[in-house]
């Protein structure tokens, strides 16, 4: 009888623990859309960058581990671009040539945008205030490229005059401009990754339903082009997002 009872007394002590491990934790699904502006850099201080703006818009599972402390995984529509420009003074055959004509140059200006799908996926750390919530996230992402385009023009002028002895190698004297429109091909790598960092806010509207705005950093770790010929580049972006979430708890709750 004594084993009866203490069996009955273990399993109580087992569920009540498991309820209230159980509402310790839940899951949050939502959705957020927002701006983003993209750039990139690179060693090479020869050419110049500009931002170009885009979106990214998608759905996120958040699992919390604790009131503190949370695991986000995410899949995002974003689209990333920035303008490359370079301007040269002066042509030269070769690095090693005397042949040098100060009154040519060349010059580009192209604008490269992508759209991708991204992975973002990162820890978040929550200070909760009745209603409010401030959070701080840092992560990583993985992003396909879905589709890249290019616009933009690239020019070059050999005088006809000091720019003569060049055509004994090959660039006749004359004033070229190439139109780059549309889509890239064998250009732009199929895929980018980096680190990430943000931080946001949260209103809870009810106990499930809930809004939130976040700020979010990316630095990518790939290089852009992936055409060795290309100049090497890694890319950023930071966006502003507005989102929506609904709060599940977990469905055995105490009586």
């Amino acid at each position: 009888m004594k084993n009866v009872f203490s069996v009955i007394l273990l399993l109580g002590c087992m569920t009540v623990f498991g309820q209230e491990a159980a509402q310790k934790v839940s899951w949050q699904f939502g959705a957020s859309g927002g701006i983003t502006t993209g750039g990139s850099s690179s060693v090479n201080t020869a050419y110049e960058f500009s931002d170009k703006s885009g979106f990214r818009t998608g759905a996120f599972a958040k699992y919390f581990f604790n009131p503190r402390y949370a695991i986000v995984s995410e899949i995002e529509f974003e689209r990333r671009g920035f303008g490359l420009q370079v301007y040269n003074n002066g042509l030269q055959i070769s690095d090693t040539s005397s042949l040098i004509c100060w009154e040519c140059y060349y010059t580009s200006s192209i604008d490269y945008q992508s759209f991708y799908l991204t992975f973002p996926f990162y820890l978040e750390f929550y200070k909760l205030s009745g209603k409010f919530g401030f959070m701080f996230k840092t992560g990583g992402y993985f992003s396909l490229t879905m589709q890249s385009y290019q616009d933009g023009y690239e020019e070059l002028f050999i005088d006809p005059e000091k720019g003569l002895p060049f055509a004994a190698y090959g660039y006749e004297p004359g004033h070229y401009r190439n139109i780059y429109i549309g889509q890239v091909q064998d250009v732009v790598n199929t895929y980018d990754a980096g680190l990430l960092f943000g931080f946001g806010m949260t209103y809870s509207i009810s106990e499930h339903l809930g809004v939130f705005t976040d700020f979010i950093a990316q630095f990518g770790m790939v290089t852009y082009f992936e055409n060795p010929e290309m100049i090497e580049t890694q890319s950023f972006s930071s966006s502003l997002r507005l989102g929506v979430y609904y709060k599940m708890f977990p469905l055995m709750k105490n009586k």
